[in-house]
Order: C-alpha cells, then structure tokens, then sequence
C-alpha cells in the first residue's frame, strides 16, 4: 500500500467499485462536486496499483473540510488505510498550517464511529443534508 497523486484514472476506478458504505454517503448528500479541483487530493493504492480509496481537503476559514470515497475493496485494506490516513492527515496538516480538519459524514456503517476515533477526529454534532442525517468530525491539532 502506498500513497499515490490523485487522477481522473484513480478517481474513476473508484467510482467504477465504490464500497457501498461511500455509495450510501454520495445517495445522502446528493450530487458532489469536481474532486478533482480539491486543493489537496490523493489516493492510497494497494500493491498492484488498485485504487482502496481516495481523499481530498480545501483549507478554508473554518479549518480544512475533507472527502473520502472507497473502493470495494476498503474493508480488506480498512487497518493499513487508517494507519496511512492517520499519518498523512497529520503531515499534511503540518505541511499545510492547519489546526482543525472537519468532515461531514452520512455513513451508516456499525464501525463508523470508531474508525473517525481512530483517526483521532471528535464527534461534533448532526447536521440535516438533501437526502438525510450526517455527522458532523473534527480533529484538532
């Protein structure tokens, strides 16, 4: 598993085989935007170059907000993924000046709540969205 730079071939691999955990989230929040305009964006392929998930941040006013989208094949990868994400989180926040990542999420997965733990992010409220209820994480540094 490594990091990789985002690409439309990426990006749409993972559209191809989304996990439904992320199809479920995109169903909730309904049509998203280009990702690919994301100012900080990257994927984490495994060791044949599949794309697992891929990720994306803008820094704004109110800290930097973040996307996440995940292949079928996450759930195989979900240990090693935190651990990278969990990283990269941290030294992009660096590289960047930031003090606070925020992100929303509409996922009804049981482990949910714990993997946005694991990654160190706090629960922070509901918000209402098009087509249902999502929670609100931050994770301040």
């Amino acid at each position: 598993m490594k990091a990789a730079a985002l690409t439309p071939e990426l990006l749409k691999a993972v559209m191809d085989d989304l996990w439904e955990v992320s199809a479920h989230e995109l169903a909730v929040f309904g049509e998203i935007t280009d990702l690919m305009t994301t100012q900080l964006k990257m994927a984490i392929v495994d060791d044949d170059g599949k794309p697992v998930c891929v990720f994306g941040a803008n820094n704004g006013s109110s800290g930097m907000r973040t996307w996440f989208l995940a292949s079928s094949s996450f759930p195989h990868h979900a240990h090693a993924v935190t651990r990278m994400l969990r990283r990269l989180l941290i030294e992009q926040s660096k590289e960047h000046n930031v003090r606070k990542i925020v992100t929303t999420s509409a996922s009804d997965h049981p482990m949910a709540k714990n993997w946005f733990r694991l990654l160190g992010y706090r629960p922070d409220g509901v918000t209402d969205w098009k087509n249902g209820v999502a929670q609100r994480y931050v994770l301040e540094l």
